[in-house]
């Protein structure tokens, strides 16, 4: 699993001649990097003397960053299966009608589980983000620039999520599917800059 491998190891498959792991793994895994600095700079703020009203806002944060980091590791390995499962539905016999019909329809749901994965990559950056704006206003001071870099690297995940849900859209012949995830890729983008504007201007007026 991709996850399991050391930095050093993950690079190189990155920049191999194969096209797994891709962009979407990559931007899952710069969600999984900010929620772990987010980690970082709760733990360096929970038990600090000036800090006390916000211990437990941190212990929570930390928490919470903790299962991001997770999950957000778990979609850099299912975002990689997903364009896996792509591929090998254009593989599929097409000899005759019936092979054809199946063919199709196993195209048409691999497109759409491949347009999912990173839709579920955004939605979790975005509570990474959300997460990086509180520690950039409660946390240690002396982690500031942590937590500013915690909100770059969520929005990279969701704009580079981003680009697999658009990507896949296209192939898809569901128009309501198609419509809702433009809607929410939209949705989150906005709500995404937002915050992070916010977590910018914080952080360089703290200086």
């Amino acid at each position: 699993m991709l996850k399991d491998l050391n930095l050093t190891q993950f690079n190189a498959e990155i920049a191999s001649v194969e096209p797994i792991p891709g962009g979407g793994s990559v931007a899952a895994y710069s969600g999984s990097m900010a929620a772990s600095l987010i980690v970082m700079v709760a733990r360096l703020t929970y038990g600090k003397s000036g800090y006390e009203e916000v211990w437990d806002d941190m212990e929570e944060i930390r928490e919470q960053a903790e299962n991001l980091a997770g999950r957000l590791l778990e979609l850099v390995d299912e975002d990689a299966s997903a364009y896996a499962q792509v591929v090998e539905a254009f593989r599929m016999p097409k000899e005759d009608e019936v092979d054809k019909v199946i063919r199709a329809d196993s195209i048409q749901k691999a497109f759409r589980h491949a347009a999912e994965v990173p839709m579920a990559t955004m939605r979790a950056a975005m509570e990474v983000l959300r997460l990086a704006a509180m520690v950039a206003h409660k946390g240690n001071r002396n982690t500031l620039t942590d937590a500013g870099v915690a909100g770059l690297m969520a929005r990279s995940a969701i704009m580079g999520a981003r680009f697999n849900v658009l990507v896949n859209l296209p192939s898809i012949k569901d128009e309501s599917f198609v419509i809702e995830s433009r809607d929410k890729v939209s949705r989150i983008c906005h709500d995404a800059e937002d915050i992070f504007n916010h977590i910018v201007i914080h952080t360089e007026n703290s200086f």
